[in-house]
């Protein structure tokens, strides 16, 4: 006998959640929003930034690319673009790419409630965004190096 899995409204399996009043696409963005909450950074949610404009090509009428971001913090010195991320997709790599050519915003991809204390921690110290997002890299291709010893050792 097989069972059909019911499949979720998200490709990735992500379940919308709602707090504060406020609708989420999944519950690691919802958690990110706690954390940024409780924090004393300001920040805005969901800021889009046109990647492409609108174009016409051939009568046609092409739609604009867009990005919008799940959280915005601006401090007096810097503008830190987050986006929570169960896993970095092609697409996203592009949009980021996109986004940096087009608005000079580098994009941190935030994976984890113990990355975005990080991120928050390295915010109230200043850091660039690009500081930031190389860090987070470096820890994640740590975690990747020490998940292969774990499975070479058993």
């Amino acid at each position: 006998m097989r069972f059909k899995r019911k499949k979720s409204g998200n490709k990735f399996g992500a379940i919308k959640t709602v707090v504060d009043g406020t609708k989420f696409d999944s519950k690691i963005e919802s958690k990110h929003y706690i954390q940024l909450r409780d924090s004393d950074l300001v920040f805005e949610m969901q800021v889009t930034y046109t990647l492409q404009p609108s174009f016409k090509h051939e009568g046609k009428l092409i739609r604009a690319i867009q990005m919008r971001p799940d959280f915005v913090v601006k401090t007096p010195y810097e503008t830190y673009v987050l986006d929570s991320k169960g896993q970095l997709t092609p697409e996203f790599k592009l949009k980021a790419k996109l986004l940096l050519h087009s608005h000079g915003v580098e994009i941190i991809p935030v994976t984890s409630m113990r990355a975005m204390d990080l991120v928050i921690d390295r915010i109230r110290e200043a850091n660039t965004p690009r500081e930031i997002a190389q860090e987070l890299d470096d820890i994640q291709k740590q975690m990747r190096k020490e998940k292969k010893l774990k499975k070479l050792n058993k």
